[in-house]
């Protein structure tokens, strides 16, 4: 997908980051935690495109549809942001590979896996390509319970539970909850649940043609919400449909309702200039988007 040449002219002239192969050879690990952060304040995940797009038409994106999206800061779902990253990490020299994760449903999130990092037999959890934005790789080497880390509204800790690693983090208005999400230590909810084993990409093919194309089924959610995630100006920004969250100084999480269409498209211009907002018409469509205006 990327050779060499490629991942260093992206890390340079998209992510704004100097030296790539002198960082590399100097310390392996901060360059990715400067890879990690400068992406996810780059790349938006959104599936604004995606809705945008004819039924009939919809698809799990290819390997050049992805670079293309990626390139132009479009950004996407997991799969896009994910296994451009896995891909990047490689042709810079770092040892990586997928991971499968189950969001409700099995094998429906796309993640990476960075080894021999700083030791030999070290892992790092990496993941650009979630509605909850993680910034750092996260070391995987713990025994029972990982720190835990905050970032913005959030607190989240990884927790390893009957063969498998778990995500738990705090409960906000971001997202519902379902009741057997809920942890009993805590007011916490499980995000999401893996393993650390290799992922070929081809093993992710039938979860993720549902979750693009098939309403209802697996991530069916990203066929029947407006969902857009960024960062603007080191605090995150979203939407749901017609619902803008945003994090104040004190990092709460603050909403607010568009109340029309025209809201939606100043939102895209303002947040996420690099997506048309062509996209929004058939977008809104597509859902039956409804606004308090009646637009």
């Amino acid at each position: 997908m990327l050779t060499k040449d490629d991942a260093i002219d992206f890390v340079r002239s998209v992510l704004k980051i100097e030296d790539v192969e002198e960082k590399f050879k100097k310390d392996q690990y901060a360059l990715l935690c400067s890879i990690t952060k400068k992406y996810v304040h780059t790349e938006p995940f959104q599936n604004l495109t995606l809705l945008a797009t004819k039924h009939e038409e919809r698809h799990c994106p290819t390997l050049d549809e992805i670079q293309k999206d990626i390139y132009s800061t479009v950004g996407g779902l997991c799969f896009h942001h994910n296994v451009f990253m896995k891909y990047l990490l490689e042709s810079l020299g770092y040892q990586v590979h997928f991971i499968a994760c189950d969001i409700r449903f099995p094998g429906n999130h796309v993640a990476v896996l960075v080894k021999e990092l700083i030791k030999p037999g070290d892992s790092y959890y990496v993941d650009v390509g979630c509605g909850y934005l993680i910034e750092q790789p996260i070391s995987m080497q713990f025994d029972e319970k990982s720190q835990i880390y905050h970032q913005g509204f959030i607190r989240y800790q990884f927790v390893r539970k009957n063969g498998v690693i778990q995500r738990i983090q705090t409960i906000a208005k971001f997202r519902p909850v379902l009741q057997k999400e809920i942890t009993k230590e805590r007011n916490w909810f499980v995000f999401l649940e893996m393993t650390l084993e290799p992922r070929e990409l081809d093993y992710f093919s039938e979860a993720m043609r549902k979750v693009y194309t098939v309403r209802n089924a697996h991530s069916g959610w990203f066929l029947n919400d407006i969902r857009m995630v960024h960062k603007a100006q080191g605090k995150l920004v979203a939407l749901k449909n017609t619902t803008f969250f945003s994090e104040n100084e004190n990092n709460e999480l603050v909403d607010t309702t568009l109340l029309s269409k025209n809201d939606l498209i100043k939102w895209v211009e303002k947040y996420t200039p690099q997506i048309a907002v062509s996209n929004i018409n058939p977008a809104v469509t597509n859902i039956q988007l409804q606004f308090e205006c009646g637009e």
